[in-house]
């Protein structure tokens, strides 16, 4: 389930950037959502897709060079701020449970 106009908003701005929003995709984007802001490394991802390693990864790889998220030092992943674009955040992820948040 995606928050209210998540979706629209990420299919708008991958429209812009001359990709769509394809089936993968939205897997993809749906198992980062489902981690209820936790960052999610490429194996957990990888199992909730039930879909090929290879396919997750260039996913994950398009939508990190397009900044719609974030790939830690420690190779977890987490969505950004599509509206922010163009703005530099930091962010703080909890070593313990792996929670995060993005500040300006």
């Amino acid at each position: 389930m995606w928050p209210m106009g998540l979706k629209h908003i990420t299919e708008m701005e991958l429209q812009r950037r001359g990709y769509r929003l394809t089936e993968e995709r939205t897997k993809l984007l749906e198992a980062l959502i489902r981690q209820k802001e936790k960052a999610s490394t490429y194996k957990n991802l990888t199992l909730a897709m039930k879909a090929d390693p290879a396919t997750v990864y260039r996913n994950l790889e398009m939508l990190e060079k397009e900044k719609l998220l974030h790939k830690s030092q420690t190779g977890s992943y987490y969505l950004c701020k599509v509206e922010d674009e163009g703005v530099c955040h930091q962010t703080l992820i909890c070593k313990k449970c792996g929670r995060f948040e993005e500040v300006p």
